[in-house]
């Protein structure tokens, strides 16, 4: 344990950041800022705070500046792609973590973290320090030694010397004689056409380096030698650029890398803005520092009355009359779970509330005192002062009620049919994967993205596309590419297909349904994103599938009880309802008014066509299709390049129609400057009940982070206040659910739409719960919701 203590942590920064970027996918905030590269940091780093505790870390950064590399082969690393900007926008935010973490972070111009790693570590190791490398790049094998080890954070695996020569059969400084001969595309190191991994291998194990190699050249014959001398050359030059520089003058101690007293409020504050509450929770423990809030977590506050929870559950008959009384505030964090534990106990929890955690969320603070009653007066204290009254206490606050009932009473769950479905999947995936061995002509893993791209590329020859470091792509873009080339591209999609939906959502769900009344309940959260949009966990309801016949499926597995009917109440158009009433664009105002297809009379002001016309339906259609992508590219912010992406189309076809937009909808452009203006005078973005999005980034130098602040300045306030309003009509519809006593309930929202589980002797209510909806906000359009009715919810006809 002391050895461990003493040892000194060197982090490969772009090794892990890339790994992370494209191992992980699809995953950003609520409002769409892509947050995979840093996720996939942060838990690597908490991974190694976590199990090896360092008292000596540094993470190393490469820069974009060319190196000595570069200049020897000008295609070096060519074969990588510029990094994407969806990328290079977290890269400050990663920087941002390591500098609160207390962290030391090192680069230097003209030079690879490798190059920097290595002078370091050998440094090091003369000072009789014990060093640990984290990197995936084999590069930096070479300089392993007794006091120089290496992690893989792919594997996690620890490789020392033994380790390694176990693995290779020869040493590590002859790593860089290895990759000579048998090249890494993924840097662009050429190395000798023909010679593969296992040939060098042979070789080196024989010859230990090339220089020996080619002295004795005349000890091979055939094929092996004539590639060997056709590609002198290039060996000598592949071993130049693998070689790592270890004299780059830099000037850092042992002392210089000791870690420093981490500010956990910045890093909290980084982690509500990116919704990463897991790693909120994790903070302390990774830190190693006590939870100084576990106190006021397990107390309640009843008015200026401060209790044990624990002794309230132990007796809540004894605290009988203070939990219900309505005439005080309930003070605490995590209300909505302690709701649910007294309901156990046959007990009810009164309004009003006051929850710390989200009023935490909502005022971006976070204040360690351990006096529940100063807390409250410090976050009251902001809410007044940034006008957000009304959305805490107004909105946040009732909604946990609601949100309890919501989880308590759960989603009925056809466990026959979701038996079924498995087995029917099940012989689906076993028939697919037979054609897709017999189109491939050889059993191989096709959940290995590896194993698929040799088939694909090697075996059967379909063109690769670009190499990245990851190796060939196989992604689903990829393959959809190559769909019509050969019949295995679409059984590989279909077996994928069936996989997520097995594994994501049959087995998912499954592990979630209560036993007890063969319901799931999951978790809604309300302090995750920072538009205010409900985030539904444990599992996630929020993301079933509907796009595709066998996703569809799934939804068949939601059901309503007995002598009940499930009713989902969906908003139409909210979002662009809300576009209409902050522009005020007349053409969009109107539409909305008197009940026209937006996206219709958006292509007729594009397109210049009546539908009474000449027109074909089917080119109608089209042109309609095009104006919604438009409407909604809009709305977050799209620009030229997402919009051909989408369409299809060229950048300036793009740039053409969003221009010919602007000039019909010119109170829609005049809202969006005025957005950006206020974003950038105020650096926030704010929703019409004042929920505020701090935007740093929209001032930055930074193309990517600027425009990307740009993008959520303007979806924000839309986002933000659909998520308010319905929030609101949540809360207007429990209230007349409960001051009725009717059985039905609120069983899911996802977003813009609820669904209800409604008693058929209570069938009447429907209008009512539309009515409540509708009339929730006085916009200057009118709110529309759209209603339908079925026994799942699948199969479910409009009203």
């Amino acid at each position: 344990m002391k050895k461990e203590q003493t040892e000194i942590f060197l982090v490969d920064a772009n090794n892990i950041i890339y790994r992370s970027f494209f191992a992980i996918k699809a995953f950003t905030t609520s409002t769409g800022e892509p947050t995979n590269a840093v996720f996939g940091f942060v838990s690597t780093l908490f991974k190694i705070l976590r199990d090896y505790k360092p008292e000596r870390i540094a993470v190393v950064f490469d820069t974009p500046a060319p190196t000595f590399r570069h200049k020897i082969l000008q295609e070096y690393k060519i074969a990588r792609k510029p990094m994407p900007p969806e990328l290079s926008a977290q890269i400050p935010v990663i920087k941002e973590i390591i500098k609160y973490a207390g962290i030391a972070s090192i680069e230097k111009e003209s030079y690879e973290a490798d190059d920097i790693i290595a002078c370091l570590a050998l440094k090091f190791a003369e000072e009789n320090c014990d060093v640990v490398i984290l990197s995936g790049d084999k590069d930096i094998l070479q300089i392993l030694s007794r006091r120089i080890q290496i992690i893989n954070p792919g594997t996690w695996e620890r490789i020392d010397e033994k380790v390694f020569f176990e693995k290779y059969g020869f040493f590590p400084c002859n790593i860089v004689d290895y990759l000579a001969l048998s090249g890494d595309a993924s840097d662009s190191i050429p190395g000798v056409r023909g010679i593969g991994e296992k040939t060098a291998s042979t070789l080196i194990r024989e010859f230990k380096t090339i220089e020996n190699l080619y002295q004795n050249i005349n000890a091979l014959s055939g094929k092996k030698k004539e590639l060997l001398l056709s590609g002198k050359e290039s060996a000598f030059l592949s071993k130049r650029l693998v070689q790592l520089n270890c004299n780059i003058p830099i000037d850092i101690s042992v002392q210089d890398i000791k870690r420093n007293q981490p500010d956990l409020d910045k890093i909290s504050e980084i982690f509500n803005k990116l919704e990463f509450k897991k790693f909120n929770k994790e903070i302390k423990e990774v830190f190693g520092l006590k939870d100084e809030i576990s106190f006021f977590q397990d107390v309640l506050a009843i008015g200026d009355r401060v209790f044990a929870f624990e002794g309230i559950l132990n007796n809540p008959s004894h605290f009988e009359r203070y939990l219900k009384d309505a005439s005080v505030e309930k003070i605490g964090s995590g209300i909505k779970e302690k709701i649910k534990l007294l309901v156990k106990k046959n007990m009810h929890l009164s309004q009003p509330y006051f929850d710390l955690e989200v009023a935490s969320f909502l005022t971006g603070k976070k204040f360690s005192s351990a006096d529940i009653l100063t807390q409250k007066a410090l976050y009251q204290q902001i809410l007044s002062s940034e006008e957000m009254d009304f959305l805490f206490h107004s909105i946040e606050m009732p909604l946990i009620e609601v949100l309890a009932d919501m989880e308590m009473t759960g989603i009925l769950v056809d466990v026959e049919y979701l038996e079924a479905l498995k087995k029917e999947y099940a012989n689906e995936m076993n028939m697919l994967q037979e054609s897709i061995y017999n189109n491939a002509g050889e059993v191989f893993n096709i959940n290995s993205p590896g194993q698929v791209a040799k088939i694909l590329y090697q075996r059967l020859g379909l063109p690769s596309g670009k190499k990245t470091k990851a190796g060939y792509s196989t992604d689903t873009e990829a393959l959809s590419r190559l769909r019509t080339r050969h019949k295995i591209v679409d059984l590989i999609l279909q077996y994928r297909e069936l996989a997520k939906l097995c594994n994501t959502y049959i087995e998912g769900f499954s592990s979630f349904i209560n036993p007890d009344d063969s319901r799931i309940h999951p978790e809604y959260q309300q302090a995750v994103a920072s538009t205010g949009r409900l985030v539904c966990r444990n599992p996630n309801l929020q993301a079933i599938p509907v796009r595709t016949e066998r996703g569809g499926k799934i939804r068949k597995v939601f059901i309503a009880g007995e002598d009940a009917t499930l009713y989902s109440f969906d908003y139409n158009q909210i979002e662009l309802r809300i576009l209409a009433h902050f522009s005020n664009d007349p053409v969009l105002v109107e539409s909305f008014k008197k009940g026209r297809d937006i996206h219709l009379e958006t292509a007729k002001q594009l397109f210049s066509f009546e539908t009474n016309s000449l027109f074909e339906s089917q080119e109608i259609e089209k042109y309609r299709r095009i104006a919604k992508t438009i409407n909604f590219g809009i709305i977050y912010g799209m620009n030229s390049y997402g919009l051909s992406n989408r369409l299809d189309c060229s950048v300036e076809e793009a740039q053409a129609f969003i221009d010919a937009y602007f000039a019909k909808f010119r109170g829609v452009r005049s809202y969006i400057q005025k957005l950006i203006e206020q974003a950038e005078k105020n650096r926030y973005a704010i929703t019409l009940f004042g929920r505020k999005r701090y935007l740093p980034e929209i001032i930055a130098e930074n193309r990517n982070q600027k425009e990307f602040a740009r993008r959520v300045a303007i979806n924000m306030p839309i986002q933000g206040t659909a998520s308010e309003l319905i929030k609101i009509a949540m809360i207007k519809i429990h209230q007349f659910l409960k001051k009725e006593n009717l059985k039905s309930n609120l069983i899911l929202q996802i977003h813009d739409e609820l669904v209800f589980e409604i008693c058929n002797v209570e069938i009447e209510i429907v209008e009512k719960i539309r009515q409540l909806m509708e009339e929730v906000y006085n916009l200057n359009v009118p709110l529309s919701v759209d209603v339908q009715k079925g026994k799942n919810y699948l199969e479910m006809s409009k009203i």
